[in-house]
Formats: structure tokens, C-alpha cells, sequence
């Protein structure tokens, strides 16, 4: 599984966890457990969306970004030569609607 798969993963986790969780603190509180390095480089930034919804969209390129680049540090895929499809673009929380 890619990054962005995984990253994907934990939030749905997290959402699953405590449904009260806005979408913006799920995405967040992933990105902490699953690579606190990266966590560090956006806590407190315009891109932080854990208090601030409407930050959720810079926040995503920021990671889809931040993850392709921890892929290719990695040595590209991890464990085999197949071809794999391309990882679609990070979805949009509520098809791109503006959050308040």
C-alpha cells in the first residue's frame, strides 16, 4: 500500500473512532500518529486544520506533497516491481465546498 493509501486509512480510522470528530481534526490527528515528523512541520501553520476546517484543502496538498516525497526517500514502492496504478489526487472534504 502507498502512503496516501495509508494516510487515507487512518483517518477513516480516526473518524470510526470518535464520529463526534470534525473531518479537519481527523485528518490532523492521521497525519500525528501515522508520521509525527511531518505533524510538527504543519502544527500551527495556515495549512493547520485541526481548529479551522476551511484549512482542510491547503492541508491536503501540503500532505499529498509531504508523502510522495517520503515515498520517493523510501525507494518509490515498497515491496514489489509491480505496476500500480496512480494515486488519485486527495479527495476534497464535502466535494470542495467551503467548510466554516
Amino acid at each position: 500500500m502507498d502512503l496516501v493509501g495509508r494516510y487515507l486509512d487512518l483517518v477513516e480510522a480516526e473518524m470510526r473512532r470518535d464520529p463526534e470528530m470534525r473531518e479537519g481534526q481527523a485528518h490532523y490527528v492521521a497525519l500525528c500518529r501515522g508520521w509525527p515528523h511531518l505533524h510538527e512541520q504543519i502544527a500551527g501553520t495556515e495549512r493547520d486544520c485541526f481548529s479551522v476546517d476551511r484549512r482542510l484543502p491547503a492541508f491536503l496538498a501540503w500532505v499529498e506533497e509531504a508523502l510522495a516525497a517520503e515515498q520517493r526517500a523510501a525507494g518509490g514502492s515498497e515491496a514489489d516491481d509491480r505496476p500500480r496504478a496512480p494515486t488519485p489526487p486527495l479527495a476534497q472534504p464535502n466535494g470542495g465546498a467551503t467548510v466554516r
